[in-house]
């Protein structure tokens, strides 16, 4: 869900082209219809969230669920903007 979000309101500014979700060369496929970035940022999420919870002032505060999620979001942004130009460009 978050990377969804993040995707639809930071990256997409709320335009998708809803005819290319089916096309396998459509602007949404990414790699053989993986997006990598998504995947990438999800398991950098799941380690942080495994060191996280082991420093008790971050995770007895504001919780290591929280944290890796922001982590996961920021990192999949920065991935998109770097290197998603293929996407803005067919706008």
């Amino acid at each position: 869900m978050l990377f969804f979000l993040t995707d639809f309101y930071l990256i997409s500014h709320r335009r998708y082209e809803f005819e290319h979700f089916a096309l396998r060369d459509g602007k949404y496929w990414y790699t053989g219809g993986i997006n990598w970035f998504a995947i990438g940022s999800w398991a950098v999420a799941v380690v942080s969230y495994g060191f996280i919870k082991t420093i008790p002032l971050l995770a007895k505060s504001v919780g290591a669920t929280f944290l890796s999620m922001i982590i996961a979001a920021v990192l999949y942004l920065v991935l998109n903007r770097l290197f998603r130009h293929d996407r803005e460009e067919s706008n």
